[in-house]
């Protein structure tokens, strides 16, 4: 019987500790905007994947309460007049306190919310220099002035990313992190990526927007450089398996594609050439199309005049090889050493023909 009553007290204490982390605590989010009208509304809205509308109110005098119940810490849009908002993480507890004036943002009672209000008015900043200086480049026709308008844009530019980067970087345990990574490219700046996943998964392992970073980054490091390429396996254009590894002891530059990607077909040229020119030192092509239908994939092999092997599974998007090779768009390369292991992935243009002009020396 004393078994029984210590089995029953620790199953008790287990399901009211249970209740208690998943409890529903109120969150408060006040304020005063001063471009809002009387009666116009302020929402919330939970971006969790359902994107629900979690509270709302008609401002008076500028000013709105917004008051819900939540369990899980989340991304929401603050959202008010016509199509203005911007994001904000909110927690089970918060009480939190909006001011905007003039475009100036101070949000109290949230140093990570605080943090990002600096970095959003930053960001409109560099975001309308950005707008007035290309307008600039579009009204002039003298080339030297162009020039000194392209350096000043790559600055703006060179300047946001150092921005976003420095948010990631100082908080990678933050939700508002997943926004400014969504700005990076996840090829060139894995790391940061990285960090903010390892972080992210141990705060919030059952947020969605985390467990779809956590899933990006390890299909990312599956293809990482130095890493064996995965197989391909697929039917070339007659209809016969052909696989990757049939091609050891190549370079062998694997371009996803397809026939209605215009980007793609734009950089077939840029293919043709490089396939001529390395090919006789040992590059050999691959093309893996993301095509659905067969006329059309065979077509625009012979209209671009794309002499290589080729290969589909004709299933678009739902390829094998989309999530072998964490393909999130197309046009896409992958660069195979003669050993099977992979040297680099998302090359194009320039950079494309730059790592070739390493591999083989001319």
């Amino acid at each position: 019987m004393r078994m029984k009553k210590l089995l029953f007290l620790v199953l008790w204490s287990f399901i009211t500790g249970f209740a208690s982390i998943k409890a529903q605590q109120t969150i408060v989010v006040t304020g005063e905007i001063d471009i809002l009208g009387d009666g116009e509304l302020v929402s919330l809205v939970c971006l969790n994947g359902l994107n629900e509308v979690v509270a709302e109110d008609s401002a008076s005098a500028k000013n709105f309460e917004l008051v819900f119940q939540a369990s899980q810490s989340n991304l929401y849009s603050l959202n008010f007049g016509d199509d203005d908002g911007f994001v904000i993480v909110l927690h089970p507890g918060d009480a939190i306190q909006i001011y905007m004036k003039e475009l100036e943002i101070n949000i109290n009672g949230s140093e990570e919310n605080s943090k990002n209000a600096k970095v959003m008015m930053e960001s409109n900043y560099l975001s309308d220099k950005y707008s007035l200086t290309y307008s600039e480049y579009l009204n002039t026709e003298d080339k030297n002035f162009q020039a000194l308008i392209e350096d000043e844009l790559t600055h703006l530019m060179d300047r946001y990313t150092k921005l976003i980067k420095g948010f990631i970087n100082e908080n990678p345990c933050s939700l508002l992190s997943l926004l400014y990574l969504e700005e990076l490219n996840i090829d060139a700046d894995l790391a940061f990526f990285q960090l903010a996943a390892n972080c992210l998964t141990t705060q919030y392992p059952d947020n969605v927007h985390v467990i779809e970073l956590k899933r990006k980054v390890e299909a990312k490091m599956r293809v990482a450089n130095g890493n064996p390429a995965p197989e391909i396996a697929l039917p070339d254009t007659n209809g016969s398996i052909m696989k990757l590894s049939d091609l050891k002891g190549n370079i062998v530059l694997i371009d996803f594609w397809a026939s209605w990607c215009k980007p793609c077909r734009q950089e077939s040229p840029i293919m043709v050439a490089l396939y001529e020119k390395y090919n006789k030192s040992g590059l050999v092509i691959l093309g893996v199309s993301l095509d659905k239908d067969l006329n059309s994939w065979l077509d625009a092999i012979q209209k671009d005049k794309l002499t290589w092997y080729h290969v589909s599974d004709l299933k678009g998007w739902d390829s094998v090889v989309c999530d072998d090779y964490s393909i999130g768009g197309i046009p896409y390369t992958a660069i195979i050493d003669k050993d099977g292991k992979i040297l680099a992935t998302g090359l194009r243009g320039e950079t494309l023909e730059k790592k070739l002009e390493e591999i083989f020396g001319f």
